[in-house]
């Protein structure tokens, strides 16, 4: 939990800059910036295409916080005057206001980086095309059923930013994780501790322009994992996820619903199987029945290819 004295310095950080919240949304995001910024004496403004009663449900959500708010339309003076701006998900790293921003000095750091950045607890990341959210939610139970103090948020709708003065070093956070959010998470310098990837298919191509562009956004959730330390869990089934072993720096654990691999965790005689080999495993070659599959279930994760 931060200190009166770091909290103090956070405010110092931020009062009296010009922050320009890009996209309020109602998936949490925008909330959760607006009022990280707001809370911090920065001087906040919302702009939004939409209008006040689509966005009824987030304005509500800041009622009290001191926002100006600009919707039905993007200013460019709002990005000309900013100090730091903070895009939506779902506004293209090339947005021409984006660009207008950066020429004139500002920081552009998305809600997902301001909280990587500033975590000071384990990461637990979750990605893929199909399966993301339930693998996310699951593992935020298991954490729970296992009495381990855990924070669930990210693309399944719930910024954490507001939630770090209470965080500890020895909590665990899981974050679902969206291809647009991390085109943006090799800014920070960071990567999950744990990087999951439940599956790759065609999907967003309209913004990513191909799949080679939309698979290397996935592929972000991996680029700064550290070799000692941190794990990379793959589905084996995967074909799209071929290429992406050898470019594993960390720990790799591969899963397959189909195949008995040589290691990792895959399904044998109705049980799931961990059989964790060399590099997979501190205590070498070993194997362990887990629990039971049942018949005819389709697990989060199971590739849909």
């Amino acid at each position: 939990m931060a200190s009166e004295k770091e909290e103090a310095a956070l405010t110092d950080e931020y009062a009296g800059k010009r922050v320009t919240i890009m996209g309020l949304g109602l998936f949490g995001a925008g909330v959760g910036a607006a009022r990280f910024f707001s809370e911090r004496a920065a001087t906040v403004t919302v702009t939004d295409l939409k209008g006040p009663e689509e966005l009824a449900e987030s304005i509500e959500k800041l009622r009290g916080c001191n926002v100006t708010y600009r919707l039905r339309r993007h200013r460019r003076s709002d990005f000309i005057n900013a100090d730091i701006v903070v895009p939506s998900p779902a506004v293209p790293k090339d947005a021409p206001l984006l660009k207008l921003a950066r020429e004139r000095g500002a920081i552009i750091e998305p809600e997902m980086n301001l909280f990587v950045s500033r975590c000071p607890a384990n990461i637990i990341g979750v990605t893929g095309t199909n399966g993301k959210t339930t693998t996310s939610a699951l593992i935020a139970r298991i954490l729970e059923s296992a009495g381990r103090r855990n924070w669930l948020g990210g693309n399944i709708g719930r910024s954490l930013l507001a939630d770090l003065p209470r965080m500890r070093p020895d909590d665990i956070v899981v974050l679902e994780l969206s291809s647009f959010q991390l085109e943006w998470l090799p800014e920070t310098g960071r990567s999950p501790h744990i990087s999951i990837v439940t599956n790759i298919a065609p999907d967003h191509l309209n913004r990513h322009g191909s799949m080679e562009n939309y698979k290397a956004a996935k592929l972000a959730i991996l680029s700064n994992q550290r070799v000692h330390g941190d794990w990379a869990v793959l589905n084996a089934d995967c074909r799209h996820l071929d290429a992406w072993r050898p470019k594993v720096k960390s720990r790799l654990l591969p899963f397959s619903s189909t195949q008995q691999l040589e290691s990792g965790v895959f399904c044998r005689n109705g049980m799931i199987t961990a059989r964790l080999g060399e590099g997979a495993s501190r205590t070498g070659r070993g194997e362990r029945a887990i629990a039971p599959k049942r018949s005819g279930e389709r697990r989060a994760g199971d590739s849909r290819q």
